[in-house]
């Protein structure tokens, strides 16, 4: 025990050893070397056998006498705790300052970028050459005027330093999948979120109830409703504004990845937000993906293959039960207005570009029915490839159905993979044979044998998976 209290010393210790600067100056019992050597030759004491003696003071005492040195040195004791306590108060001053600090910083920056993001797009502005261009007083200081007249050589010479200067303005950047790799794989504390446009205007695919000033209702695309208030708005005293109408008017976009972003910097005043893939949300409502539908039609001449014509003639949608009509269907490929035959319908994006994709391998047969005798040497002309202007077309699969010689005409039926604007019409025209009528008999396996003319029919599930094995190269 170390103590500076003497009276402690002289009723608890068994030996006081008294040192100064480090020297002994005194031994109540002095222990010489020689009882050392001695006692720890006769030491024999095993370790099993050495037991722990008591703390001999009590605990109250030890307590007693800690108090009574704290008092005894109170002074030193109460400039030790406010130092002590100054220096904790001012580590934590400078945390709390600095935490603080950040946080405002960060959260000034996320205000700041999500109103201004940081956009890289394939093309843009050269800040450098646009301020440059700015001051343009040497490039007219080049022009040379005589007598009020300006040369002509320096006037070219001008146009072609303005020429540069603007072919200048734009720069191009390189994105290609291996950058948008490199940006999805960079580490997530560079960033709060990211987002991808592909330049797609949604606008024109989103459709609404449009309601005119005289009751007539239409299903008018976003952007037909647009262009139809910057018409109007031409025809008023604020046509000069009519412009930049479609600047101001708000668009849809991909949201960025990280709901907890979106939720910092936006306040939902009603609904819910878009968490899952492919959702859409308008208005904070979340429109939910339509049940699929696929039908197979067998389409009547004299109606189009599309969803709406401003002519107001017939078409694959308008023909179509009531119960059809509001389950946002469209056509799968194209059939001219006076072709008849198989046509299918759905709702279901992705099914559509399979079957219809540049990878499709299904089969579409046509029969036609052509002015003049068609022979085998045109039918085999037709089958290894004709060119049709601006397209050799395939090789494909044919046959002659019958001739109708009474009457100058054969019946020819024509099997191809591809799916060109007039193919078929196109094909005959290439070999002097002019396409009379043209029926859609197949597409894949899908015919139109039990339906009558304008009727449809749902498809089953062996036969949607069938088509999408065929698209993939299936047999037929």
């Amino acid at each position: 025990m170390v103590t500076h209290n003497p009276d402690l010393a002289n009723k608890y210790s068994t030996r006081i050893i008294q040192l100064l600067d480090g020297k002994v100056i005194e031994d109540s019992n002095p222990y010489s070397e020689e009882e050392e050597k001695k006692e720890y030759q006769n030491q024999t004491i095993k370790e099993e056998d050495i037991k722990k003696e008591k703390a001999k003071m009590s605990l109250w005492t030890a307590f007693k006498l800690s108090a009574q040195n704290l008092f005894s040195k109170r002074k030193r004791t109460a400039m030790v705790s406010i130092a002590g306590s100054i220096g904790i108060i001012g580590v934590s001053l400078v945390l709390s300052l600095s935490g603080g600090v950040k946080s405002y910083i960060s959260s000034m920056q996320n205000d700041m970028l999500s109103g201004n993001p940081i956009q890289i797009a394939e093309t843009s502005y050269d800040l450098s050459t646009l301020v440059s261009a700015s001051n343009q007083k040497q490039i007219i200081d080049k022009l040379e005027v005589v007598d009020g007249k300006v040369n002509v050589n320096s006037l070219i010479d001008y146009l072609m330093e303005m020429a540069k200067l603007q072919d200048n303005f734009l720069i191009s950047n390189q994105i290609n999948e291996n950058y948008i790799q490199f940006i999805k794989d960079m580490p997530e504390e560079y960033y709060a979120a990211l987002s991808f446009d592909y330049g797609l205007d949604l606008s024109n695919n989103i459709y609404t109830t449009f309601t005119s000033e005289d009751g007539s209702v239409e299903h008018l695309s976003l952007s037909a409703i647009l262009e139809t208030y910057v018409a109007l708005l031409g025809n008023t005293s604020f046509s000069s504004l009519s412009s930049s109408v479609s600047a101001y008017a708000p668009s849809f976009e991909q949201a960025p990845a990280d709901d907890e972003y979106i939720m910092s910097q936006y306040d939902i005043l009603e609904g819910n937000l878009a968490t899952n893939k492919d959702e859409v949300m308008v208005d904070g409502k979340i429109i939910s993906s339509p049940e699929h539908i696929y039908l197979v039609m067998n389409k009547p001449r004299g109606v189009l293959s599309s969803s709406s014509d401003d002519r107001g003639r017939k078409t694959v949608i308008s023909i179509l039960d009531e119960k059809y009509k509001d389950k946002r269907l469209f056509p799968i490929g194209r059939l001219d207005y006076d072709t008849k035959g198989v046509i299918l319908l759905t709702n279901d994006g992705d099914f559509m570009n399979k079957l219809v994709g540049p990878q499709s391998k299904i089969e579409k047969e046509y029969l036609a029915r052509v002015e003049g005798i068609f022979s085998k040497e045109d039918l085999k002309k037709i089958c290894l490839g004709v060119n049709i202007g601006d397209y050799t077309t395939r090789k494909c699969r044919g046959y002659i159905s019958g001739y109708d010689k009474e009457n100058n005409s054969s019946l020819v039926g024509l099997i191809i993979k591809e799916g060109r604007y007039h193919q078929v019409k196109r094909m005959f025209d290439a070999l002097g044979f002019r396409v009379k009528r043209l029926t859609r008999v197949r597409f894949g396996d899908i015919d139109t044998k039990d339906i009558p003319e304008g009727g449809v029919k749902e498809l089953s599930i062996h036969q949607i998976k069938r088509l999408y094995a065929l698209a993939n190269g299936g047999e037929e």
